[in-house]
């Protein structure tokens, strides 16, 4: 019985240290992920500071020339359309089946003719992407 005793011993002592080795490299991962989280967010930040400090005078101009033609025609042009009568066309999609029309309905592309002051839906994607591009951020440059 003694030797069970022993047996059981030391069974728990090396369960034990097989255990503790496992808490303690699950502890050290642990650490090794703070430390690499905290690296990336300094490297992150030192990033976007040096993206502020940036004084590039000709690639600032061409973005807000850029910006202002695209702002200026999208305004000039509506204006203009709206003086002369310039009809614009455009596209819209009929559809018969009310909200089963992708299965059971029929669909048929309209064209209208609009004068006055038209806002097209693309033109308005459009200039919302080129206000997105100037007024938006730049990308990382430490692939962080």
């Amino acid at each position: 019985m003694a030797i069970m005793g022993v047996d059981a011993a030391l069974a728990a002592a090396v369960g034990g240290g097989i255990q503790g080795q496992i808490f303690q490299l699950i502890k050290n991962w642990q650490d090794n992920s703070l430390k690499y989280k905290l690296a990336r967010e300094k490297l992150q930040l030192d990033d976007v500071q040096r993206a502020r400090e940036v004084k590039n005078i000709h690639f600032m101009f061409t973005r807000r020339t850029i910006a202002i033609m695209i702002t200026s025609f999208f305004c000039i042009g509506l204006f203009y359309c709206a003086v002369v009568g310039v009809p614009v066309i455009s596209p819209y999609v009929e559809t018969n089946g009310f909200i089963l029309w992708p299965f059971v309905g029929e669909t048929t592309t309209n064209f209208i003719t609009s004068r006055g002051f038209v806002v097209l839906p693309c033109m308005v994607y459009a200039f919302s992407f080129v206000l997105g591009m100037y007024f938006g951020g730049g990308g990382s440059k430490n692939g962080a």
